[in-house]
């Protein structure tokens, strides 16, 4: 007789838990596209989407001598954290508890 291990229970990934890594994959990947484009005008879009972190990340990569580095790397950070407070958040709710 085989012996089974202990059932390990799985989550569910859906949608919402994507949601999570693909608004950094996009933002991520406009600004290799526009950095390998050579795109000016694309800078000024991602300051846009990117409102109101970018008013922080325009200031901090001002004087720096890679801001593509920095824009594109702190950027993607904001956009990881506002989809994970969007899933927790949207968890949350659904749950019926209140955020603390």
């Amino acid at each position: 007789m085989k012996q089974q291990g202990p059932k390990v229970k799985t989550q569910n990934h859906g949608f919402a838990d994507l949601l999570i890594w693909i608004l950094p994959a996009v933002h991520l990947s406009a600004c290799v596209a526009i950095s390998l484009g050579n795109l000016t005008t694309g800078w000024e879009q991602m300051i846009k989407v990117d409102f109101p972190i970018s008013l922080l990340l325009v200031g901090l990569t001002w004087r720096l001598d890679h801001p593509l580095l920095w824009f594109g790397t702190l950027g993607t950070l904001w956009w990881w954290l506002l989809g994970f407070l969007i899933v927790s958040g949207g968890k949350t709710l659904l749950r019926g508890q209140t955020p603390d």
